[in-house]
């Protein structure tokens, strides 16, 4: 799997640096990484490094995070699936896609991004169990 270093980003480095934001214990290795769990994810501002696949993978970890998850850079999911939002929406996740340009999914002062708006926490947006990203 060491060939996930070279693609459209490092896959393995930035997957494992953005799950630690969530909370996941995860150890990198030369090939793949080692997560040390269970752990609870927690929300967190994430960011997809323009990899249509980190963004998708950060948005499913975003449904079952504890609060509020931002995917950043995630109108790359258009690259490889552009119906991601609404099948996410489909399967049950809320979703809320902002945008300056109703093309260009955006979220937080201009950032292209996806919030999962999750949890129970103060602060964060309350929503049904089955909650999910803000694209």
């Amino acid at each position: 799997a060491s060939e996930l270093r070279v693609k459209e980003s490092d896959r393995i480095a930035a997957l494992a640096e953005e799950l630690r934001r969530m909370g996941a214990r995860i150890e990198e290795r030369p090939d793949g990484f080692l997560i040390h769990g269970p752990t609870p994810l927690r929300g967190a501002v994430v960011h997809s490094h323009g990899d249509h696949r980190l963004a998708m993978a950060l948005a499913v970890a975003g449904l079952i995070a504890r609060g509020e998850t931002v995917v950043e850079d995630a109108a790359c999911t258009d690259d490889s699936f552009p119906g991601f939002v609404e099948s996410l929406r489909q399967l049950g996740a809320e979703i809320e896609v902002e945008a300056e340009d109703p093309s260009r999914p955006t979220s937080h002062g201009g950032r292209d991004g996806a919030a999962i708006p999750q949890g129970e926490d103060p602060g964060t947006a309350r929503q049904e169990p089955s909650g999910g990203p803000e694209f």
